[in-house]
């Protein structure tokens, strides 16, 4: 038996039996209930329970003539029915969960939060479901490339044509050149350089001046890996006035 099959489809929405009970199919390419126990570790007298469920669902087709036999449907047709309902159940959570967030809202429409977050793929992740949701202005600050990934500056460009203001800043002019070459559309800003001067300073985000994700960097978890950890606040206030004092800070840096 495959394990490493069984697991894939178990990943796509099947039961541990009815996977093993696919596989098990594949390489037979149809036997009966004794047949498929024998490749299995199904017990023989959970077969046929197992076999319809999959017949329910399309998988397999059953003869029930003496004695009952099984055959799979072609693997790559199992594969495409298996990702569409897997599809369909996920998109099926994400709307079951936006409607009691709708729900729960106007309980919380108050509620300020912050929160801690850890390590650059969370982080990132954080930054581009931030982007994602954006309406109307993003401000993201990178102080060098291994902080923003080729993710973000599509989603920036994506956003920039939907019409969103754009600023993009950093306090290295290099690192500004290469964001504004990526997302032509952005306002540039270079912030003051003593903002980096301790190497201290990660990533900026802030979403409709409503939203803000601010990081630093420490040690090195692996070479070329910083290990970043950021603060992230749905205060409307908090993220505004950090907003604004980037922009007051360039100003200032302007007239000097």
């Amino acid at each position: 038996m495959s394990q490493r099959a069984v697991q894939s489809l178990e990943k796509l929405g099947l039961m541990r039996y009815e996977a093993e009970l696919f596989v098990a199919l594949t390489k037979l390419e149809h036997g009966t209930t004794f047949d498929i126990s024998r490749v299995s570790s199904i017990p023989r007298s959970r077969v046929y329970d197992v076999a319809k469920a999959l017949e329910e669902k399309g998988l397999i087709d059953i003869n029930h003539s003496r004695p009952i036999t099984c055959r799979a449907i072609p693997f790559e047709m199992a594969i495409e029915r298996l990702k569409h309902q897997h599809e369909h159940n996920l998109q099926e959570a994400l709307q079951e969960l936006q409607d009691v967030r709708r729900e729960c809202k106007p309980k919380h429409a108050q509620r300020e939060e912050f929160w801690i977050i850890s390590h650059l793929e969370n982080i990132s992740s954080r930054a581009e479901e931030m982007v994602r949701k954006a309406r109307q202005s993003i401000l993201v600050g990178i102080p060098s490339p291994q902080l923003i990934s080729q993710e973000m500056l599509g989603l920036l460009r994506q956003k920039a044509k939907e019409g969103l203001r754009i600023i993009v800043a950093s306090p290295r002019q290099q690192m500004l050149d290469q964001l504004h070459r990526a997302v032509s559309d952005a306002e540039a800003i270079l912030l003051p350089a003593y903002l980096s001067e301790m190497g201290l300073v990660g990533r900026l985000v802030i979403v409709d001046q409503q939203e803000l994700l601010f990081s630093m960097l420490g040690e090195e978890e692996l070479p070329g890996i910083p290990r970043e950890t950021a603060i992230w606040s749905d205060a409307p206030g908090f993220a505004f006035t950090a907003g604004l004092f980037v922009e007051m800070a360039a100003k200032a840096l302007q007239s000097t």
